[in-house]
């Protein structure tokens, strides 16, 4: 809760089972952005329907019932599992990663989409699509899924449930369409990782990690801004999984713009709960108004950083870091 008594719900990125129950005894409300890549990385070849399910209920027992994201598996340079051929997957344009990708070779999406389906009554499953650029992609996916459900239970397994569809809005495009997309899924998850990327025409360091030093990029907050308002209007959730959503020094701006779900690396969770408890929404909204209005990252980089009380000197060079 913060001082003034709004509710922020604090889940947690996770891509194995350990992990996911580390969140969980943290005090994370569930797992916001499961990368069910990293499930598959000891597998020869695509995972079967059957290793799905498998994966799914660990998870699900390690959090106990509380609510785990499963992302599509998403191809992309840092996030590889072995697929038996040879995809020469950074050089790939957005109509071809993730979840277009996934369209492409239905054998991957309807395994992965039949675990999830089968283990569906072993926890709160929610799926979410990678690498979203419009509605259609939302659409296909939620027919795949009455035609697996059909499947399923004409197999004899009853146990299928409805499934919430939730988008990441990482692309450009996806930022652009946002109302449209907002009302055609469950919820909206932004991945502020890739789509910084995009708006900035950068990709990631071979390391993985988000562009250096561009985190405090006016560009990424007003279109953080415009995706809370085009889910606010659609009475739609929306959450932030990348790394500025664990970075505290972060944490009261994204309040003021609006987001009140937050996932984040699990030893973040203490950090950013502190921030959150000290954080009123009036000067939080505030902040964000004034950040809103400035044209340079470093005229955003001062202004948030004096935001992070001197007792949070950490805090301030974990941000400055980026």
């Amino acid at each position: 809760m913060t001082r003034d008594g709004v509710k922020v719900s604090i889940l947690a990125n996770a891509g194995v089972e350990e992990e996911a129950a580390a969140a969980a005894a943290a005090g994370a409300e569930g797992i916001g952005l499961l990368r069910t890549e990293f499930l598959c990385l000891y597998e020869e070849g695509p995972p079967s329907e059957e290793q799905h399910e498998a994966a799914y209920r660990r998870i699900a027992a390690a959090v106990g019932g509380r609510v785990v994201t499963v992302r599509l598996l998403d191809l992309a340079p840092d996030k590889l599992f072995p697929l038996g051929d040879d995809l020469p997957v950074g050089d790939l344009p957005i109509a071809e990663r993730g979840i277009h990708y996934l369209l492409r070779n239905p054998h991957l999406l309807r395994a992965q989409l039949r675990g999830v389906l089968r283990a569906g009554d072993s926890g709160n499953f929610r799926l979410l699509l990678p690498m979203v650029a419009g509605v259609t992609e939302i659409a296909r996916v939620r027919e795949l899924l009455a035609e697996l459900a059909q499947e399923l239970r004409r197999e004899g397994i009853a146990r299928c449930k409805p499934v919430p569809v939730g988008a990441m809005i990482e692309t450009v495009p996806a930022v652009l369409m946002a109302p449209e997309i907002a009302r055609a899924a469950d919820f909206l998850s932004l991945g502020t990782n890739d789509l910084l990327g995009f708006l900035l025409g950068a990709r990631r360091d071979d390391t993985g990690e988000p562009i250096s030093g561009a985190a405090f990029e006016p560009s990424l907050f007003r279109a953080i801004h415009q995706v809370v308002q085009a889910a606010s209007a659609a009475g739609k959730d929306v959450s932030i999984c990348g790394e500025i959503a664990g970075a505290p020094a972060f944490t009261k701006l994204l309040l003021g713009l609006g987001v009140r779900v937050l996932s984040m690396g699990l030893h973040r969770i203490a950090e950013v709960r502190y921030v959150v408890s000290e954080t009123d929404i009036a000067s939080a909204r505030q902040l964000a108004e004034e950040v809103l209005s400035l044209r340079t990252a470093a005229e955003v980089r001062d202004l948030v950083l004096a935001q992070v009380d001197p007792w949070q000197l950490l805090l301030r060079r974990r941000a400055s870091e980026g």
